[in-house]
């Protein structure tokens, strides 16, 4: 008779897995459950429970792996997820891969999948925006957890999506928009000789042929253009998969057809191929392609600034800081404070994109409404066209057709003139005089305040306190009242003043400076002699 089975429990990144020998089909084998749950009782129960259906013979070993779950981690479902977006051409899928392995595998990637709750899905939001994070991102983790437990749902794997029940934490983050170069910058720009031709050619098709981005100029294949009027032309919009037939501006008509005629009039291919290396000819790869660097690195070449250059150390060949070998001489370089070029408290640097927000831009300068626009750009949504619209000088200005007619009184326009709030009105003063008939005249005009008055006050009690001081200082000295006699009428020595001249005369008289009468200098220098 054989022993009963117990199994074994094992702890895997969290979860209990028990491990029960039994025979399938004659053939003694190790089964593996996963039992979702990472509590040792609630383990210990679970594997009871299998224990006691496989002995008693209810279940088969394979009907309990099914009802328990085939052991299908999150990262094993996740891959299987990848696999057919990508086998269906959905461009996003790359994306989603990058952002499952760097900021949802390490939280949830072990867990069985439907053992995942709505607060472990809060943990992946609130890690993703501690490591800084802007909210967009985080909104793109969110919505990719949905998409994939939403298709586990439907595949009746998890009763519940989990990412129902959870909304994007709250940031707070300044909302920088990209800055926009102006007509002016942008004639300059493509007046320029030394610019890339090609890039002046991406950069006018994605300002004037309805915005188009960065994806959609590498998308753009020659079937999509008329080719014999260059009057319309199909946009490629790469982020929805929808072409957009849009009407060709007549600016824009000889740079296409010029284009078409230096690459030999050809009946299909990219409108902007792969110049150099070993796929020259061939269309770019339509993700990751970047023209920001080679844009401003043309615009500081054509001249366009918004602060003055800086001089750095001049590079090129035989110049590496990291060997010591520095340059001699200096070349210019962009200001780091110039918007254009750096990213600023409060805007971004131009990039290819922002040809797109200046094109959407100048529609709402022109007075285009919002469907039209919307169409124009190939936006389906109004909130989001809304954001690709910036505050320009134009748009801040009140048209004339919003302000109404009217013929305002002359009192209104009149500013009106308040009364003045000073403490006292202009009076006058005069200082105490000494002379034989000893007198103080005060002559004061002032208003009925009773501050007023108090200062009034303040000043005549310091006036008259002066003069007394004064007059007991030097009563008696003759000479003293002689000298003040001589000052002009309303002024009056200062107490330094009167101590200097005082020392002076008694030195005369031959004091010294301790004031004991004695031979002067001059009365010792003749005695000596």
């Amino acid at each position: 008779m054989p022993r009963p089975r117990s199994g074994s429990l094992e702890l895997r990144k969290g979860i209990f897995h028990c491990r029960i020998t039994s025979e399938v089909q004659g053939v003694t084998r190790r089964l593996w459950f996963c039992l979702e749950t990472s509590d040792r009782a609630l383990a210990e129960h679970k594997r009871a429970k299998v224990l006691r259906d496989i002995e008693t013979g209810a279940m088969s070993p394979q009907d309990i792996a099914r009802t328990l779950g085939d052991g299908e981690t999150v990262d094993s479902y996740a891959e299987a997820y990848f696999k057919r977006r990508e086998a269906r051409g959905i461009v996003m899928a790359k994306d989603e891969r990058g952002y499952y392995a760097h900021h949802v595998k390490a939280h949830v990637g072990h867990l069985p999948i439907a053992e995942v709750r709505p607060a472990q899905v809060r943990i992946v939001l609130d890690a993703a925006v501690d490591s800084g994070l802007k909210r967009a991102s985080v909104v793109m983790i969110r919505a990719l957890l949905h998409r994939m437990f939403k298709a586990a749902w439907r595949a009746e794997l998890v009763e519940t999506n989990p990412v129902d029940r959870v909304e994007v934490p709250e940031m707070r983050e300044v909302r920088k928009q990209r800055v926009i170069l102006t007509d002016e910058e942008f004639a300059q720009f493509m007046a320029h000789p030394g610019v890339d031709l090609e890039l002046k050619m991406m950069s006018v098709v994605a300002r004037t042929l309805g915005g188009m981005r960065t994806g959609d100029i590498t998308r753009w294949d020659w079937t999509m253009l008329d080719r014999a009027q260059f009057a319309q032309a199909f946009v490629p919009r790469s982020k929805t998969g929808t072409p957009e037939l849009l009407e060709v501006p007549e600016l824009l008509r000889p740079v296409l057809q010029a284009r078409w005629e230096s690459q030999g009039r050809p009946e299909s291919g990219p409108v902007f191929p792969v110049e150099r290396g070993k796929r020259a000819g061939k269309q770019r790869a339509p993700r990751n392609i970047s023209f920001a660097r080679r844009l401003r690195r043309n615009l500081f070449r054509a001249g366009i600034v918004r602060m003055p250059p800086v001089d750095v150390p001049k590079r090129g060949q035989g110049t590496r800081t990291d060997l010591k070998r520095e340059a001699q001489e200096t070349m210019p370089a962009p200001n780091p404070r110039d918007p254009l070029y750096f990213e600023t408290a409060t805007t971004l640097p131009v990039d290819f994109h922002s040809f797109r927000r200046a094109f959407n831009t100048a529609l709402a300068e022109a007075g285009v409404n919002v469907q039209q626009a919307m169409h124009l750009a190939g936006h389906a949504d109004a909130r989001t066209h809304m954001r690709y619209v910036q505050a320009t000088p134009a748009m801040r200005r009140m048209p004339d057709g919003a302000i109404p007619r009217l013929v305002l009184p002359q009192a209104m326009a009149e500013p009106k003139r308040l009364p003045s709030k000073t403490l006292a009105r202009p009076g006058r003063f005069e200082l105490p005089t000494h002379s034989s008939v000893d007198c103080c005249s005060i002559q004061l005009s002032y208003g009925r305040s009773l501050l007023r008055g108090a200062v009034v006050y303040l000043i005549l009690r310091g006036a008259v306190k002066g003069s007394l001081r004064g007059r007991l200082r030097f009563a008696g000295d003759a000479e003293t009242h002689g000298m003040l006699g001589r000052l002009e009428p309303g002024r009056m020595a200062s107490r330094a003043t009167r101590r200097r001249e005082e020392r002076g005369r008694r030195r005369g008289a031959g004091h010294d400076r301790a004031g004991n009468r004695g031979m002067s200098h001059a009365m010792f220098s003749q005695r000596s002699g």
